[in-house]
């Protein structure tokens, strides 16, 4: 789960001025670039170039704090995946805003025709959940089913 800081509210001001030359280069036979370059303009900057243009741009951002967005802070009961094949608890992993951890490999067949089966799972189904948590899954499978 994302970490949440407050920010107290700020307002930040900057205040620049600086200079905007256009410069034109030609590098031989029929190739030739432009560039606009953008310096801060100072004392120093003016008497070097001996430029007596300048801009000036204000910004202004104001920062104030929020609360996360409810798809973060509530809870979400993990769904029963026991007995589900692993596409289906794969999906149903995804549709409760969770994520899929190890699925690791457990003896057992998977029963009638299903090719892999849900053995057991962690955390247990119907206890509490974030988004964004893992869910990790015990399958049996069929011999030459490969999980991955």
């Amino acid at each position: 789960m994302a970490t949440w800081y407050t920010i107290p509210e700020v307002t930040f001001n900057l205040k620049m001025d600086y200079a905007v030359v256009e410069e034109n280069t030609s590098t031989g036979s029929l190739k030739s670039s432009k560039r606009i370059l953008v310096s801060p303009m100072n004392a120093q900057y003016q008497n070097y170039f001996k430029v007596n243009q300048s801009m000036q741009s204000e910004l202004n951002v104001k920062f104030v704090p929020v609360p996360p967005p409810s798809k973060y802070t509530m809870t979400i009961n993990v769904p029963d995946l026991k007995g589900k094949t692993l596409e289906e608890a794969k999906e149903l992993i995804k549709k409760a805003d969770l994520v899929l951890g190890t699925v690791s490999e457990v003896e057992g067949s998977p029963s009638g025709d299903k090719a892999t089966e849900v053995k057991d799972q962690s955390p247990e189904a119907g206890s509490e959940a974030r988004f964004g948590n893992k869910v990790n899954l015990l399958v049996m499978k069929k011999d030459g089913v490969v999980i991955g």
